[in-house]
């Protein structure tokens, strides 16, 4: 049972540290979407992924951006000689002023539904997030996998010859 969940545990540090390296080389950073403006194309509660390497933006892209110190993950409108202007699908008006090409984080990839609620979460609760993983490992490690008795053990042998196995 304990190596069962210590080869669990490292299956999935492994595949973690993969996701991050993979992630980090390939220029991906992922976005919490906090609000509903980009819906139905970005629900709120997703993780944007956006390639920062792409920050040359068109009009009809999706791109994230730095507005008045808060990031916002809007559709390109249109460009002009002070930037660009930008709208969120929800939004019934364009967002107000133009976005300079300096200010443009990346272009959207594509979304994960509901990973952003979990992110959040995690982020706000970080003392319990650490908490359960330190009571976890606790467990897993102070709890040794139950063996049987020197007698048990020497039941199952007789039980085993018993049944038919040669023993040499």
């Amino acid at each position: 049972m304990k190596t069962k969940v210590i080869h669990a545990f490292l299956w999935i540090l492994v595949c973690m540290v993969l996701g991050i390296t993979c992630y980090q080389c390939r220029d991906l950073r992922g976005y919490v979407i906090l609000s509903g403006s980009m819906e139905p194309v970005i629900p709120t509660g997703s993780v944007a992924v956006v390639d920062s390497s792409k920050r040359d933006v068109r009009p009809g892209n999706i791109a994230t951006f730095e507005r008045h110190g808060d990031l916002v993950t809007h559709r390109i409108l249109s460009k002009t000689e002070e930037g660009y202007q930008t709208k969120g699908d929800a939004n019934t008006d364009p967002d107000s002023g133009t976005i300079p090409a300096e200010n443009i984080r990346g272009t959207y990839l594509f979304c994960i539904p509901y990973l952003g609620y979990g992110f959040m979460w995690a982020k706000n609760h970080m003392f319990l997030t650490v908490g359960f993983l330190a009571l976890f490992m606790l467990l897993v490690f102070y709890f040794p996998e139950k063996r049987p008795e020197p007698k048990e053990r020497e039941q199952v042998k007789k039980t085993k010859r018993k049944k038919g196995e040669l023993r040499l």
